[in-house]
């Protein structure tokens, strides 16, 4: 009887150390960028300070601040994407659910779709030079 009490008070110890930590969390706010949500899955920096991230519905983010803030590009889909890979600072490719492939020349200014002949989810790409790449699904 004696041990089911202590155990009983040290919960109660427990959990009148954690509960007021607890209530701090309600003072977290998003930082960058807002209202961003989604889940990313992939990320990639192209230089010191250039990156992006994608991810759920569509999701593409960029940072030109070593992640410090990021912005919105629009992907003009809402697939998931689930990889991003550059050749240099300019080309890009991202791939994601439902056969999406997306590609842009300047640096994510914009992303255009290229038809990939299926609708199967495709998960990673990688390029081995400038000429080759290959996509798994």
């Amino acid at each position: 009887m004696k041990s089911i009490f202590i155990l009983s008070l040290s919960c109660l110890e427990i959990f009148l150390l954690v509960f007021p930590k607890i209530s701090l969390c309600q003072e977290w706010e998003w930082m960058t960028p807002k209202p961003q949500g989604n889940d990313l899955y992939s990320i990639i920096f192209t230089n010191g300070t250039t990156g992006y991230a994608v991810g759920k519905n569509g999701t593409i983010i960029k940072t030109t601040n070593n992640g410090d803030s990021w912005f919105w590009q629009t992907s003009g889909t809402k697939q998931s994407l689930k990889n991003v890979c550059f050749l240099d600072e300019n080309i890009g490719f991202t791939v994601g659910w439902g056969g999406t492939i997306l590609k842009t020349l300047n640096a994510g200014a914009t992303w255009e779709s290229i038809p990939s002949g299926t609708d199967a989810p495709l998960r990673e790409i990688t390029f081995t030079d400038d000429g080759v790449g290959y996509i798994v699904g």
